[in-house]
């Protein structure tokens, strides 16, 4: 993680997609691809609405989704890279869909979003027989 950045965002070359599952979305927001993506990342990774007494600078910087690249103003692409670490690589499928595609369908703040792709992580992959 880049210092004084969101923590929800990184440049490219700070993804490592052996160490993230990368999911790629098409959008449609009034608040642009970029914060539609964000909005994704938070929602699906560490965010909440409410201060957490738990949360640890670990839990920050270690589990937090982060927007990496996007296209477009108010629809386009937008990828999220989540780390291997927010998943229960034994869960299989059904832990990778609610990470990846669980609540986000539900923000009010997306008129549309689509899951296009999924990179899966040798670790991630190396589960399945």
């Amino acid at each position: 993680m880049s210092t004084g950045k969101d923590v929800f965002l990184a440049l490219e070359d700070e993804i490592d997609p052996e160490r993230n599952v990368i999911a790629t979305y098409y959008v449609e927001s009034p608040l642009g691809v970029k914060e539609a993506g964000r909005q994704i990342a938070i929602e699906q990774s560490i965010g909440t609405w409410t201060k957490v007494a738990t949360t640890t600078e670990w839990i920050t910087k270690t589990l937090a989704a982060k927007v990496f690249k996007w296209k477009g103003e108010t629809k386009g692409i937008v990828s999220v890279a989540f780390p291997i670490e927010l998943f229960d690589l034994e869960s299989g499928i059904p832990n990778l869909l609610s990470i990846v595609a669980g609540n986000l369908f539900g923000l009010s703040k997306l008129r549309n979003a689509r899951l296009l792709d999924i990179h899966l992580p040798r670790a991630f992959l190396s589960v399945f027989k």
